[in-house]
């Protein structure tokens, strides 16, 4: 038993000698064998991206898909790794490659797009609707694009088409002017009238019929509206505001009221029922931070139809629709009043289900 004992420290000691020369012999490394080369990090930056080596720049997102270019000469379809070449160039060296591609490569402009010709203009939107990252629900002409971005105040075709889509072909534009010679240019859209319990309006969940002016889903009814207000005042910051009116012919012979209601930050209010004069059913919306020319704001409201359905009319009065009609109306500012506005409405017969 004492051998036994006395051999064990032996044996350890053994292999502890073996796995120091197996060490040493792997740090001196093995003979004949290169280091292993760096280690190249993935580009961050346009710097970083042309100090590499043109095939090996192109490695890093030889998977990536292709990206669709907009430029003056028309529309093309690039590699990712030639598009940060080619941009690369000319952009700052800071500059991180994930912003040139989602800022410039995908994201076609309105000032860009106005400035081309109509053949450009339409190779643009012919691309951009086989290219399905945009998801463009509709074609559209460029026309309807331009004046999009001019009226409604978008800041790319993409942002231009989903107001098309969003404001239909209904709507009303006017434009005001104050004394001071700050401009705004308005945008007014009525929706189909709806019914029922809990109506939200299609473009803010959190706005419901009846907020401001109470609501009775056996007998009201709602038409939601939308709007856009834009500053064309060049290069001259402003609050931006807007102010419109609902007006009903022969009132008295109607049988349903309407009234016009929105829905702001500080709570629901709502106008009086409309009458045979432009004063009288208005509603309004002003922002007190100041808006860069070109920026607009898209505030919504309802027109809350009372008593559409009623025991002589139990399918709804759908032709007393044809009774009310928005009008553009200037909105009131002591310190610098609105001294032009151009005339403007719009019948709510298009609101008709």
């Amino acid at each position: 038993m004492n051998t036994r004992r006395f051999n064990r420290p032996r044996a350890a000691g053994a292999v502890l000698v073996l796995l120091a020369l197996l060490t040493a012999a792997g740090c001196a490394g093995a003979p004949g064998k290169p280091p292993g080369k760096p280690k190249v990090e993935a580009p961050e930056t346009c710097e970083e991206y042309l100090a590499l080596p043109a095939k090996t720049a192109a490695k890093f997102f030889a998977k990536e898909p292709a990206v669709q270019v907009y430029s003056s000469s028309g529309a093309k379809s690039m590699s990712l790794a030639d598009y940060y070449f080619e941009v690369c160039g000319t952009a700052d060296g800071a500059e991180t490659l994930s912003n040139l591609q989602y800022a410039d490569a995908n994201d076609p402009d309105c000032a860009s797009f106005e400035g081309l010709d109509p053949a450009t203009q339409q190779a643009w939107l012919a691309a951009m609707y086989e290219d399905q990252s945009f998801s463009l629900d509709r074609e559209v002409t460029s026309e309807e694009i331009v004046r999009a971005c001019t009226v409604f105040g978008a800041g790319n075709i993409v942002g231009a088409s989903n107001l098309i889509k969003s404001f239909g072909d209904d709507y009303v534009t006017w434009e005001t002017e104050s004394k001071l010679g700050y401009r705004e240019i308005v945008a007014l859209s009525a929706h189909t009238l709806l019914s029922g319990e809990a109506i939200q309006h299609p473009k803010k969940d959190e706005f419901i019929a009846g907020a401001g002016c109470g609501f009775d889903p056996t007998k009201d009814a709602a038409i939601p509206l939308g709007a856009s207000v834009k500053n064309v005042t060049p290069g001259q910051p402003q609050p931006l505001r807007l102010r419109f009116a609902l007006v009903a012919a022969q009132s008295g012979s109607l049988t349903t009221t309407a009234y016009l209601e929105a829905n702001h930050s500080s709570g629901a209010s709502c106008s009086e029922s409309a009458g045979g004069i432009i004063s009288g059913a208005a509603i309004g919306t002003k922002y007190d931070e100041p808006s860069e020319a070109g920026e607009a704001h898209y505030p919504n409201y309802f027109v809350i139809v009372k008593d559409y359905f009623s025991p002589r009319y139990p399918g709804g009065a759908v032709d007393e629709l044809a009774a009310y009609s928005l009008h553009a109306q200037a909105s009131y500012n002591e310190a610098d009043p609105v001294t032009l506005l151009e005339p403007a409405e719009l019948s709510l017969a298009i609101a008709a289900p």
